[in-house]
C-alpha cells in the first residue's frame, strides 16, 4: 500500500522570462529560483500553464528544466512539467527529468481521455514506464469538474509512480475532500489556480499549494496556519485576496501582473508575455 508522498507547503511555479529578443532570459530564472528558495519554498514546478508552456518550445522547455535543476543544486525538490501536445514528447522530457535527478514530473490528464478511463490508464502507464520516480497528474479543467473521482482513484492505485495530483477544476473544494476520501488520504494532493479558496483548502487537509508568484507571503500564511495560528493566517490572507481576485481573471492577466512584479523586485528585465488573449489596457 502506498504512503503519502512527501510533498508540502508552497511548491513555487517558475516564470518564464523573456529577453527583449523573445529568447528566454536564463539569468531570469536563475534570479527566480533564488528568491523562491529565500522565500522558503518547499520545492519548484516548471514549465507549467503559468511557465506559458504552450508558448515554449520543446527545447525551450527541456532549457528551463536545465537551468532550474543547475541553480537549485538539489536545495530543495524540482517537478518538471512533462505536458506536450504528443506523448512521445512527454515521455522524452520524462526521461529528460530522471536523468537531471529531478523528484518527479507533472502531466495533465489529455481532454479527449477525460472520460475513458482505460484510455488514461494506459497513457498514464506509458509515461510511468518512461522512469518518472514521481507521476504528478495535472486534474485541469477550467470550468468543469475534471477527472471523475473514480478515475482518479482506480489510477492511483494501479500505477505504482501516481502519487500526486494538482487539481485545478470548478468547484475545486469539493473536489479536494472527494478525492482525499476516495484515497483514503494517502493520495498527495495539490492546489493551484483555486488560490482564492487557501485557507478553506487547506481546513479540507490540501498538502501543498503550487504557485506562481507572492511566495513570500504564501510561505508565512502556511507557516502560521500550521502553527494553529488560523486567524493569523486568514488575516494575512486577506491582506493578499485582491491581489488574487484581481489576476485570477485570466491566465494572462495573472502572469502579466507577476511579471510586472518581478520587474518591480529586480528579478526580471521586463514583463514580456507570448502572444498573450488579454492584455492589460
Amino acid at each position: 500500500m502506498k504512503d503519502l508522498y512527501p510533498l508540502f507547503g508552497v511548491v513555487a511555479i517558475v516564470n518564464s522570462p523573456f529577453n527583449d529578443d523573445d529568447r528566454l532570459d536564463v539569468g531570469a530564472i536563475e534570479r527566480g529560483v533564488e528568491d523562491r528558495i529565500a522565500a522558503g519554498v518547499s520545492g519548484l514546478l516548471a514549465p507549467a500553464v503559468a511557465s506559458e508552456v504552450d508558448k515554449l518550445s520543446f527545447e525551450e522547455r527541456r532549457a528551463m528544466v536545465r537551468a532550474i535543476v543547475r541553480q537549485t543544486a538539489g536545495r530543495v525538490p524540482i517537478v518538471a512539467g512533462a505536458s506536450a501536445a504528443s506523448s512521445n514528447e512527454s515521455i522524452a522530457m520524462v526521461e529528460l527529468a530522471a536523468d537531471l535527478g529531478c523528484a518527479g514530473v507533472m502531466v495533465q490528464a489529455p481532454l479527449s481521455m477525460r472520460d475513458d478511463s482505460s484510455s488514461l490508464r494506459r497513457y498514464f502507464e506509458e509515461i510511468a514506464r518512461a522512469g518518472a520516480p514521481m507521476l504528478m497528474i495535472q486534474d485541469l479543467e477550467w470550468n468543469g469538474p475534471g477527472l471523475p473521482v473514480e478515475t482518479i482513484r482506480m489510477l492511483f492505485e494501479e500505477i505504482d509512480a501516481f502519487r500526486c495530483l494538482k487539481v485545478e477544476v470548478v468547484p475545486a473544494g469539493p473536489k479536494y475532500t472527494a478525492v482525499l476520501r476516495a484515497t483514503d488520504g494517502r493520495l498527495n494532493v495539490s492546489g493551484g489556480w483555486a488560490c482564492t479558496q487557501l485557507i478553506e483548502g487547506l481546513d479540507r487537509g490540501v498538502h501543498a499549494f503550487m504557485l506562481t508568484g507572492h511566495y513570500w507571503v504564501f510561505v508565512e500564511i502556511l507557516r502560521r496556519y500550521h502553527l494553529g495560528r488560523r486567524a493569523d493566517a486568514r488575516a494575512l490572507f486577506e491582506q493578499l485576496l485582491p491581489m488574487l481576485v484581481f489576476g485570477n481573471q485570466h491566465i494572462d492577466v495573472s502572469n502579466q501582473f507577476l511579471k510586472l512584479l518581478a520587474v518591480r523586485e529586480g528579478i526580471f528585465r521586463n514583463a514580456r508575455l507570448r502572444r498573450p488573449a488579454v492584455r492589460f489596457d
